[in-house]
């Protein structure tokens, strides 16, 4: 198949059996003005693009009924030392991935890479979030000079910093090797970006959803876990986000489990 067809996105809808309630589907409305005016910025900067393209991007999404294909690290194991199993799964999500790039669909795709791979992924012209090489749970790149300016970013470090006084206090009650250094760590700014960043993930991934007036997405790559109670894994906090949102999600043949398992490449959604 060559291209995206709508009758292949009518099928039932992805529910885990654990299926999220929608839960937060007035998230915009509850931003400040000046949060829903930082958006478009906030989006050029995670896209790596202007301006007029995201306004671009925007309007594509709303031509297609607010459809949006993403894929989550889907060459995390390309190169990598794995199982054959794992490596033969991995080759069949790069391959969807690649026919999804190459199909005539025009719903909008965007990729969240680990960041070494991003920029080769732009340099293909695709709108590629990065993603952190120590932390690949984190599902983009928070944009300091940005997200310090949203009304809601105060109240967080408010937070993380009263927890890191607490972890000081533990810490000061515990004897082993390597305490000192976890107590400059912990000490530190850093401590607090990393935190900050954990802490954001999902305001992250509204603030895209919502700025991109999101309606429904298709969603492949690694990993993504369900062992019938619980979703895992580096796809499942995009699905938790989206459905949170109220967004419809269908889920890609091309995504696998942490063992290789639960791939098809049989069709291209």
């Amino acid at each position: 198949m060559s291209g995206l067809e709508p009758r292949l996105v009518s099928r039932k809808s992805f529910e885990p059996q654990n299926a999220i309630k929608p839960n937060d589907t007035d998230f915009f409305e509850k931003l400040s003005d000046q949060d829903k005016d930082l958006i478009p910025k906030f989006l050029q900067e995670i896209l790596n693009i202007n301006e007029d393209k995201v306004t671009t991007l925007k309007t594509d999404i709303q031509k297609q009924n607010g459809m949006l294909r993403i894929f989550v690290h889907p060459l995390y194991l390309h190169g990598e030392n794995v199982t054959k199993r794992r490596k033969d799964s991995a080759k069949i999500v790069e391959k969807g991935f690649e026919r999804h790039i190459n199909s005539k669909s025009r719903i909008p795709l965007i990729v969240l890479e680990e960041t070494p791979k991003t920029d080769a992924l732009r340099q293909k012209k695709l709108l590629a979030i990065p993603t952190q090489k120590d932390n690949p749970s984190l599902d983009a790149v928070l944009s300091k000079s940005i997200m310090h300016n949203f009304s809601f970013y105060p109240r967080y470090v408010e937070q993380i910093t009263k927890e890191r006084d607490e972890v000081l206090k533990l810490l000061d009650t515990m004897i082993y090797p390597g305490v000192n250094e976890r107590k400059a760590f912990v000490s530190s700014d850093e401590y607090i970006d990393y935190k900050m960043a954990d802490a954001l993930k999902d305001v992250t991934r509204k603030l895209l959803f919502t700025g991109l007036s999101v309606k429904r997405i298709i969603i492949g790559g690694m990993y993504l876990d369900n062992d019938g109670k619980h979703i895992d894994g580096c796809v499942a906090p995009v699905i938790r986000c989206a459905k949170e949102l109220g967004i419809q999600v269908v889920l890609s043949r091309y995504h696998m489990d942490l063992d290789g398992r639960d791939v098809n490449g049989k069709f291209l959604v």
